[in-house]
């Protein structure tokens, strides 16, 4: 059986074409692949971060927690393939932030910091960027010729 795969975003997708991308990701990607998404009730930082500390609580050490910062690690796309299936055996729950970010108490939790770019994205724009991601990594994984 293979790991699952969350992702827990703060605030909905509600943008219609960002979406429709999504789906065509979502649709040649042969695995389960489920979005928590928080309701953007925060005020500031912490009541942010306080959400996303419940939300994360809830998963046992079966989960590896990715939190996607600009200051986490940069990988390519190959690394980020490597870094997946080395970690195989366990389930992977992403989580995005909204738009204060992670303060350290948040951050303390997580199992890896990843970045998807030095740049600070919109969580909509990240989610679909780290969509794309994870599907290409699939494509790296089972020697695809999407990633070429």
């Amino acid at each position: 059986m293979l790991p699952q795969i969350k992702i827990i975003t703060v605030g909905k997708l509600k943008d219609s074409s960002i979406k429709s991308r999504e789906n065509n990701y979502l649709k040649r990607f042969n695995r389960d692949l489920e979005f928590i998404e928080l309701k953007k009730s925060g005020r500031n930082i912490e009541e942010e971060n306080n959400l996303i500390l419940e939300k994360i609580t809830t998963f046992n050490s079966n989960w590896r927690k990715v939190f996607l910062t600009e200051k986490g690690k940069l990988l390519d796309s190959i690394q980020f393939a490597d870094n997946i299936n080395s970690k195989s055996h366990l389930n992977h729950l992403f989580i995005i932030g909204g738009s204060y970010g992670f303060n350290k108490k948040t951050l303390e939790t997580a199992d890896l910091l990843l970045s998807l770019s030095p740049l600070t994205f919109p969580h909509q724009v990240a989610r679909l960027i780290l969509v794309e991601q994870l599907y290409r990594s699939q494509t790296i994984i089972n020697k695809h010729p999407y990633h070429h």
